[in-house]
């Protein structure tokens, strides 16, 4: 009787187990092959938006300032040096290191001078540039995302930033790089200080050569 008991028992159990092993297949999805493969060459192949990071390559002589308190605030010009654009992977991230050379301001002498790289790229599946950026005086890393202006004529990223001095982290930020042949201009904007008076970094980089 016990033989009996035990035997049914492992016949339930293997049935139990075919039936789900059965409805596991069914509930599984069904891919398509070839269209997952034409989304893979899409979103992985270079395309319009790729071309416009051709205008940050080449060398560049840099010069930054900041509004401390504000554009209503006097400007302060605190360092100059020289940035030089190249392809990380061509066609697909470029890449951005920057060397200051020259402080302008003693105050901020601790803080200088600057050795950074940036660098930026396009997304085809968020269908938005991405931004990361490294310094040798700071232990953090920015990342942020942008759109382009219509016109191409800027990139306007949107991220965060941490002052640990201020006791402020992940303040929001927006940054708008415009791009003309021979000119860049780079203005941060700290949000947190409201819509308007927020620029509180400008860099223009001034082309010295292709």
């Amino acid at each position: 009787m016990r033989f009996k008991t035990v035997a049914f028992l492992l016949i339930v159990f293997t049935a139990a187990i075919s039936l789900q092993s059965a409805l596991s297949q069914d509930d599984a999805p069904q891919y398509d092959m070839q269209k997952m493969m034409e989304i893979h060459q899409k979103v992985t192949t270079p395309g319009p938006a790729h071309k416009l990071l051709e205008a940050f390559l080449g060398e560049w002589k840099s010069t930054s300032k900041v509004w401390l308190g504000g554009p209503a605030s006097p400007e302060v010009e605190i360092e100059t040096g020289v940035s030089v654009g190249s392809w990380l992977m061509e066609g697909r991230w470029v890449q951005i290191e920057t060397r200051g050379e020259e402080v302008k301001n003693p105050m901020l002498a601790p803080f200088m001078p600057t050795h950074t790289f940036a660098i930026i790229g396009y997304d085809n599946a968020k269908k938005k540039y991405v931004y990361t950026h490294v310094a040798n005086k700071s232990t953090d890393m920015m990342r942020s995302v942008g759109i382009p202006e219509r016109d191409g004529s800027a990139i306007v990223f949107y991220g965060e930033l941490d002052e640990p001095m201020m006791g402020e982290y992940d303040k929001p930020v927006k940054a708008t790089y415009r791009l003309s042949p021979d000119k860049i201009v780079l203005d941060i904007y700290d949000l947190g200080m409201g819509e308007k008076n927020n620029r509180v970094i400008e860099t223009t980089l001034t082309r010295i050569q292709k």
